[in-house]
């Protein structure tokens, strides 16, 4: 009985130090949170995308960094208006930041720009997630740096936090560039 006892108290310390921030990869239908980032749809449907070895060491060398096993099978989902006409796409990101993991969801239009850019979860100052910083990202492409001091602006005092997020937008836009090229998916 006492070995029950502590493997419930093991249990429940394992739990407590897990981290709470949820990941963009979650399992189940997103509807919530497709809503919250492309509240302009009516509906959203869901694609497998799949990435090279090729692409991913495109995608790697653009960023400077690795691109986790998660984002290397992206789910795009792809948002329609009341009249079923496709009006772009919205594909997670999990990148990880100053404080911890950030989940990003990045809505992109048919042309390829940033629509909308929001913040899911996050241990980084709360101002990253504020449309005064994240609004900057709204007609941004692939082809832009995505750089604080070159086409974005920080939030004061988390300058890292900033570029975290900015390293989240463009790597959604370079995996959707890679899987899809110039096509919505």
């Amino acid at each position: 009985m006492r070995r029950l006892h502590f493997g419930i108290w093991i249990m429940f310390v394992a739990a407590l130090l897990v981290d709470p921030v949820a990941s963009a990869h979650q399992k189940g239908w997103p509807g919530k949170r497709l809503s919250q980032v492309y509240p302009e749809a009516a509906k959203f449907t869901s694609r497998q995308g799949g990435l090279s070895a090729e692409q991913i060491g495109r995608i790697e060398q653009a960023l400077g960094e690795r691109v986790e096993a998660e984002s290397r099978a992206p789910t795009f989902y792809p948002a329609f208006d009341k009249a079923g006409e496709k009006i772009g796409f919205v594909l997670f990101a999990d990148q990880a930041g100053e404080n911890g993991p950030i989940e990003i969801g990045v809505a992109v239009d048919p042309q390829g720009r940033v629509r909308h850019v929001v913040i899911l979860s996050s241990r980084e100052d709360k101002k990253i997630g504020q449309p005064s910083f994240l609004d900057q990202f709204s007609g941004k492409t692939a082809k832009d740096p995505l750089k604080i001091g070159a086409d974005i602006t920080p939030v004061p005092g988390s300058e890292k936090g900033s570029q975290s997020v900015a390293n989240g937008v463009r790597k959604a836009l370079l995996i959707k560039q890679e899987v899809f090229g110039e096509q919505i998916p």
